[in-house]
């Protein structure tokens, strides 16, 4: 039901949409965070690079030509009165003396004007340094005057010792401490300016990955809340596709995926509402069934009884025309009879009714004993029976339901075998059950109809099977009683060349017996979508893919085998094969119970060889007696 006011989260999650926006948007507005930061950092950075630039480096270096200047002159003055006037590298020495010293003065000048940017004292200290400056090239004129007048070097050197000396030292003193104060600055502000770039690297590579993480955490939970969902739809499917309509899924998303997952639910409530109709369906028509065959049979008793006196004369002798008349009556009731009975064992084995007397047993004796009743059935024919029996072990069994099911398999076959023929009745044990076998040399059963003949009614030849009797529901029942133990019963054959059937009976009895649908089997309809499957697939080669695949036995494993066969072989692809073992998987469905156990194709081959070969030596031995 959907909410009703506003709903904060679902202004702003209520979609998937709006959950990546949000994400997108709190990632932009952290590296903007980020770069705001940044940029305060950088901007420090750049303060202390100008200070640097336009205070401290013009000072240092102002203070540094101060006392190059002071130098120079102090030499070129020395050398002016040592030497004269001479001329050195294109320039006269008191040329040289009045460029150092207008240099001097510059310099100082230049260094009163950086001394500005500091306080009073400092500014003072310049002052007074720019003042000795100026006095000391005035000292250093005159001096420079007196040797142009002609006064001695003696007299020059006493006058520079009497006034330029107070100027000269006090100069060059407050020159060296001005340089080593700036010096310090100067190293004090490179370290700062240095700490900036690394302070400024690691805020910035802190804070990059901390948007990475934060970016990531908040990523996973938006996609958790999606992903999540998206598994639990995906779970909640793949139960729907085995037949679980029991499954829900609790998503609360607030988005799109929320609302897909209240339409599942909603969906597999229809189709389990669906699935409980048709389970009662099922249950009314077996129980119908059951309670009609029943109720028809109860009749059937006193009625055969009164033909069978009427056939014998106990009310009248009876003339010929009447007896063939009320012979064809009992036959036609018995048949009745018959198909009542089968119907009942149908009903039962659908309603996981049927009853098993489970003793422990050594099936050898009656094997034994159904083959030799079985030479009163059809003696005309003269049939004969070979029985193959291996060392079988002692089992919880209910051997009257194995023999049922024997018995109509060596029935089936003495009835569509030749005259004069012989039916090969085989047991052997495997691992953990007993393979049983019948092999006859009768009509045999075409490749296409070899999974129907277990259908009700189905019948491979109607006229022969009519001829003697048959109500096409005793495969079908035998089926069922194997199945009904997780047995398996299955049939190779080749028209005209005869038929063999197969059925197991495991070791350990089943005794929690499932219902197992009968009638209305599916089938035909699984041929026909596995046939199309194959042909959309293949094209025109589908058909006869088909036909070979279903010659081997069609059920899940064989098909999706055999299509990995043409995917190694390079007739179909990756994708194809993917595609058509899905729908093969959709096709076959929850009828996989019907598939045949892949130990016992494997054993088919050479279970049909040993026993084979275990008949012509038996048919060497009697023709040497």
């Amino acid at each position: 039901m959907e909410e009703k006011g506003f709903s904060l989260k679902k202004a702003l999650f209520g979609s998937i949409r709006k959950k990546f926006a949000v994400w997108i948007g709190l990632t932009i507005i952290f590296l903007l965070i980020v770069a705001i930061s940044e940029n305060s950092y950088i901007s420090n950075i750049g303060a202390t690079y100008e200070e640097i630039e336009t205070d401290i480096l013009p000072g240092t270096i102002a203070i540094l030509e101060i006392k190059g200047n002071l130098e120079k002159l102090k030499a070129y003055t020395i050398g002016y009165i040592v030497r004269g006037n001479v001329e050195r590298n294109g320039k006269t020495v008191k040329e040289w003396i009045d460029e150092a010293g207008l240099d001097l003065s510059n310099a100082s000048k230049r260094h009163l004007e950086y001394e500005s940017y500091f306080g009073p004292e400092e500014v003072d200290d310049a002052e007074e340094l720019d003042r000795k400056v100026d006095q000391l090239v005035i000292v250093n004129n005159k001096i420079v005057e007196m040797k142009d007048r002609g006064a001695e070097s003696g007299q020059l050197m006493d006058e520079m010792n009497k006034l330029y000396k107070p100027l000269y030292f006090p100069i060059s003193n407050q020159v060296n401490r001005h340089l080593e104060t700036h010096k310090t600055e100067l190293e004090d502000k490179g370290k700062k300016f240095d700490r900036q770039i690394t302070e400024t690297k690691t805020i910035l590579l802190s804070s990059t990955l901390f948007i990475i993480f934060l970016s990531s955490v908040i990523g996973f939970f938006i996609s958790q809340s999606i992903v999540q969902p998206v598994k639990k739809l995906s779970n909640a499917i793949r139960e729907i596709k085995k037949g679980n309509f029991k499954v829900r899924v609790n998503i609360k998303s607030g988005d799109e995926l929320e609302e897909m997952g209240a339409t599942v639910n909603m969906t597999v409530n229809a189709l389990e509402k669906s699935e409980q109709e048709h389970k009662e369906l099922d249950h009314a028509k077996t129980e119908f069934l059951s309670i009609t065959s029943h109720e028809l049979r109860s009749p059937m008793t006193p009625m055969k009884a009164q033909l069978q006196m009427l056939k014998e004369g106990f009310y009248g002798k009876l003339n010929k025309k009447q007896a063939e008349s009320l012979d064809l009556v009992l036959r036609n009731t018995t048949r009745l009879d018959n198909i009542i009975v089968d119907f009942l064992d149908i009903s039962r084995i659908e309603a996981a009714r049927l009853k098993f007397r489970f003793v422990k047993a050594d099936l050898t004796p009656h094997i034994q004993r159904l083959i030799k009743s079985m030479k009163e059935f059809m003696p005309e024919k003269k049939i004969k029976y070979v029985a193959n029996i291996g060392r079988l072990p002692v089992i919880e069994v209910d051997p009257d339901r194995t023999m049922q099911i024997l018995r109509n398999l060596v029935n089936n076959a003495t009835k569509f075998s030749p005259e004069n023929s012989t039916i090969t009745i085989s047991a052997q044990a495997r691992k953990t059950d007993i393979l049983f076998s019948v092999k006859d040399k009768g009509i045999g059963i075409s490749k296409e109809n070899q999974l129907r003949i277990f259908e009700p009614f189905f019948q491979e030849e109607q006229t022969m099977y009519r001829k003697f009797g048959g109500t096409g529901l005793g495969l079908t029942i035998c089926k069922g009683i194997a199945e009904s133990q997780k047995g398996k019963l299955w049939v190779e054959s080749e028209k005209e060349k005869g038929s063999t059937f197969y059925f197991t009976v495991p070791f350990t009895p089943e005794k929690n017996i499932k219902p197992i649908k009968m009638l209305f089997s599916p089938q035909e309809d699984i041929r026909k979508k596995a046939k199309k499957v194959l042909i959309n697939a293949l094209g025109p080669l589908g058909e006869k893919e088909f036909n070979i695949l279903q010659s081997k036995g069609l059920d899940y494993e064989s098909f999706t085998d055999y299509l990995q066969k043409l995917n190694k072989e390079g007739i179909i692809n990756k994708n194809t094969l993917d595609t058509v073992t899905t729908q093969v998987r959709q096709i076959f469905g929850s009828n996989k119970e019907q598939e045949i156990d892949p130990s016992i194709k494997k054993s088919q081959k050479t279970g049909k060889k040993k026993y084979l070969n275990k008949e012509k030596e038996q048919l060497k031995q009697e023709a040497k007696k």
